[in-house]
C-alpha cells in the first residue's frame, strides 16, 4: 500500500505527539507494552505513533487518553484550540496563520486587556520564518513601544513559542509579566548578585532594567520565548 504523501503539518504534528506520548510514559514509568494492553491497540500500531512514522486516528486518541487518564489534548495537538490553522496546503503556499493575543509592551510594565475567544484575531507569516522551530502552540502579538526597538520594531508582530522553565536561558527575549503586568525584554539571569534583569535594548535613554530579587519572584510568570518578529508592507 502507497501511504499518501504527509504534508509539513502533519510531519509536525507527528512529531509533537511522538514527543508528548514518550514523554508521558517516561514520567509515569511505563512501557509501550504497558500502554497497548491498557488501551487495547497493537504494540506495532502504537510504536508508529511513538516513533513519529503515523498519527492516531481520533478514536486511538481517545483509546490511549482514557489508558492514561488524560485529555486528548495533553498530548495530540490536534485537539488542541491553539493548533496554527492550515491556509490550504502548508508544501503548496507556504504560509501559516497563528491567533493573534492582543498588544504587548515593550516598554514599561502595563496591564493587558482582557481577550476573550470570541476576541481572537490571526495574521498570516512566511512557513519560512520559522526556520525549524515548532509550529504547534505559537502565537503572535502586537509590539507596542519603543523598548526594544534596536532589534525590533514599534508597531510589528512578534512570533512566540511557550516556554517552560526548563528551557528558559540567558539572553531570550521573552514576554512575562510580574505583579500582574506585561512586557517583553532580553531575560538575564545574574546568579552573583542573585537577580533575574529583563533588559530593555532600545535607542531611547529612558528605558532601564527591570530587576527582580530572587527572592520577590513570586509574581513573575515567564510565558514565551519570541523567535522573531514579522512587519507586514502590504498594510
Amino acid at each position: 500500500m502507497v501511504r499518501p504523501n504527509r504534508t509539513i503539518l502533519d510531519e509536525e504534528i507527528a512529531r509533537q505527539i511522538s514527543f508528548n506520548l514518550n514523554k508521558i510514559i517516561s514520567k509515569r514509568k511505563i512501557t509501550q507494552a504497558d500502554l497497548s494492553a491498557l488501551s487495547g491497540i497493537s504494540k506495532t500500531t502504537l510504536s508508529g505513533y511513538f516513533t513519529g512514522t503515523s498519527t492516531p486516528t481520533p478514536g486511538n486518541s481517545q483509546l490511549i487518553a482514557d489508558a492514561l487518564k488524560i485529555n486528548k489534548e495533553d498530548f495530540d495537538p490536534r485537539f488542541s484550540s491553539h493548533l496554527i490553522k492550515s491556509i490550504g496546503s502548508y508544501s503548496d503556499n507556504k504560509i501559516v496563520e497563528l491567533p493573534l493575543y492582543g498588544d504587548i509592551a515593550a516598554g514599561a510594565l502595563s496591564t493587558l486587556a482582557p481577550i476573550t475567544k470570541n476576541d481572537i484575531e490571526h495574521i498570516q507569516v512566511p512557513i519560512q520564518f520559522f526556520n525549524g522551530h515548532s509550529r504547534i502552540d505559537a502565537f503572535a502579538l502586537h509590539v507596542n513601544g519603543e523598548s526594544m526597538n534596536k532589534i525590533i520594531p514599534n508597531h510589528s508582530y512578534v512570533i512566540c513559542l511557550p516556554l517552560e522553565k526548563s528551557n528558559l536561558s540567558d539572553g531570550q527575549i521573552v514576554i512575562f509579566s510580574h505583579d500582574g503586568e506585561y512586557s517583553m525584554k532580553r531575560f538575564i539571569n545574574n546568579a552573583e548578585d542573585e537577580v533575574l534583569i529583563f533588559r530593555p535594548e532600545s535607542n531611547d535613554s529612558k528605558f532601564r532594567d527591570i530587576v527582580i530579587d530572587y527572592d520577590t519572584t513570586r509574581d513573575l510568570k515567564i510565558y514565551a520565548k519570541v523567535i522573531g518578529y514579522y512587519v507586514n508592507l502590504e498594510k
